[in-house]
């Protein structure tokens, strides 16, 4: 009997010593700065379940309303978090979706590619700090994704610009010891 009460969100690969596999995603880690595998395999999962799910809703023959509500929440799920566009409104475009456009999708990703922070390491670290913030919520969440709604309001927060002021102001009186 399976006494679990919860879903899984990863799975581990059925080879784990297959190295060209191996090497892809020390590719992708380093790329995204992700922690560690377990990261990319909970993103691979959760990839995987929408294509899966997707691909079972436009097999079906039958017009039913649980298929046709299915089906707009797939696509507006993907709509949501800027994965497809207005224009690709089918569940064949949902197929397309690749594991870069998801990890992209990533607040870590989002703050290096919009320019707040200078690296994918540097980002983790403002997250985990606390020093980001969407809207008016503090987030510590790297793998958190960003809406489509929500990509004009993460910026750092007010605390952070103040601490860093100083900060700046510090490092200059440093320099100017050292010399």
């Amino acid at each position: 009997k399976n006494y679990r009460l919860y879903s899984k969100i990863w799975k581990k690969p059925k080879n784990p010593y297959e190295k060209l596999r191996m090497v892809n995603e020390i590719k992708i880690i380093n790329k995204f700065g992700l922690k560690n595998k377990k990261e990319l395999w909970k993103i691979q999962y959760f990839l995987g379940k929408i294509k899966r799910l997707s691909g079972k809703v436009a097999r079906e023959i039958s017009s039913t309303k649980n298929i046709e509500l299915q089906k707009n929440s797939i696509l507006w799920f993907c709509f949501k978090f800027n994965l497809l566009n207005e224009t690709r409104e089918e569940l064949n475009h949902v197929m397309g979706i690749n594991l870069n456009q998801l990890l992209n999708r990533r607040l870590q990703s989002f703050l290096k590619n919009s320019g707040i922070a200078k690296t994918s390491h540097e980002a983790r670290i403002l997250i985990l700090h606390r020093h980001v913030e969407i809207g008016s919520q503090i987030t510590n969440k790297p793998g958190m994704l960003v809406r489509r709604d929500n990509e004009w309001t993460v910026k750092l927060s007010n605390m952070t610009i103040v601490y860093g002021i100083s900060l700046k102001k510090h490092n200059k009186n440093s320099s100017i010891k050292s010399k």
